[in-house]
C-alpha cells in the first residue's frame, strides 16, 4: 500500500518555493489568504468562511478570481 505522505513530501520537494511564493504575491490580501486556508491548510470553503466570518459565496468568489488570475499568468 503507498502511503500518501511519502506522494505528498515528493510533491513538496519538487515544487519551486521561489514560484509559489511569486505567484501568491499576485494576489490580493483576501485572495492570498483564501488560496492558503484552501490548498495548504486544506479547509472546505465553509471552514474558511467560518474562520474569516465571511459568506461562503465570498470564499468562492475570491477562490475564482485567484485561480483565474494565476491561470492568466500563466501558473
Amino acid at each position: 500500500m503507498v502511503d500518501p505522505h511519502d506522494y505528498t513530501n515528493d510533491v513538496y520537494q519538487s515544487l519551486d518555493k521561489e514560484a509559489i511564493l511569486k505567484a501568491l504575491r499576485l494576489l490580493t490580501e483576501k485572495q492570498r489568504e483564501v488560496v492558503v486556508l484552501y490548498f495548504w491548510y486544506d479547509l472546505s470553503q465553509q471552514e474558511i468562511a467560518d474562520k474569516l466570518r465571511v459568506d461562503k459565496s465570498s470564499v468562492r468568489d475570491r477562490l475564482a478570481s485567484a485561480l483565474n488570475k494565476l491561470r492568466g499568468a500563466g501558473l
